[in-house]
C-alpha cells in the first residue's frame, strides 16, 4: 500500500502574523482543555489577553497550547488573570 502525504501543500503563515486568530485559539484551546478536565471554560482577563496579544509566538501553536494549559493548571479561579501565563508571555503585558 502506498500513502502519498504530500498531495497539497498549505501555507499558513505563523501565528504572530494572524493577530485575529490568538484569542480565538486561545479560547478553543482552554474550552477544549476543560472539557477533557471536566471543567467549565474560563475566561481571560483583559490583561491576560494583552499579553496574549503582544507575544511573538516562536513556537506557534503547540507553544500557546501549553501557555494556555499551564494557565488553567495554575489558575485558582475560573478567570485566567496574565500571573498564570508563563512569564516570558506575562512579560509581554508589562512591554504594552
Amino acid at each position: 500500500m502506498v500513502t502519498r502525504l504530500d498531495v497539497v501543500e498549505i501555507q499558513v503563515p505563523p501565528l504572530r502574523e494572524r493577530h485575529e486568530d490568538i484569542l480565538l485559539l486561545a479560547s478553543q484551546l482552554a474550552e477544549a482543555f476543560a472539557r477533557k478536565e471536566g471543567r467549565s471554560a474560563p475566561e481571560f482577563t483583559l490583561r491576560a489577553r494583552q499579553a496574549l496579544l503582544g507575544y511573538p509566538w516562536p513556537g506557534n501553536i503547540p507553544e500557546l497550547r501549553n501557555a494556555v494549559q499551564r494557565a488553567m493548571i495554575l489558575a485558582d479561579s475560573p478567570v485566567l488573570d496574565v500571573d498564570a501565563l508563563p512569564p516570558r508571555v506575562s512579560d509581554a503585558a508589562r512591554e504594552h
